[in-house]
């Protein structure tokens, strides 16, 4: 059986914006079985003016400094 959408819900989403793009980190439940914490992806606009996604990737200071506060509020919701 493939991935149904409709399964996967978001119990929590954090986003950081930055100049050129956003660093989205949340806390994600499938059908019903054990939340689990997703690191991106990253938005970004393209050329075009549409809207890109690409990993998070490697990470700066500030997004490493907000990551550490989300992961203390993260682990809450997990536990």
């Amino acid at each position: 059986m493939g991935y149904d959408k409709e399964k996967d819900v978001a119990i929590k989403v954090w986003t950081l914006d930055g100049e050129k793009d956003a660093l989205e980190v949340g806390i994600y439940q499938y059908n019903g079985g054990e939340k689990k914490l997703q690191i991106g992806p990253r938005t970004f606009e393209k050329k075009n003016g549409d809207q890109g996604h690409r990993k998070a990737g490697r990470l700066t200071v500030d997004e490493t400094t907000w990551l550490v506060t989300v992961l203390a509020e993260a682990t809450t919701l997990l536990g």
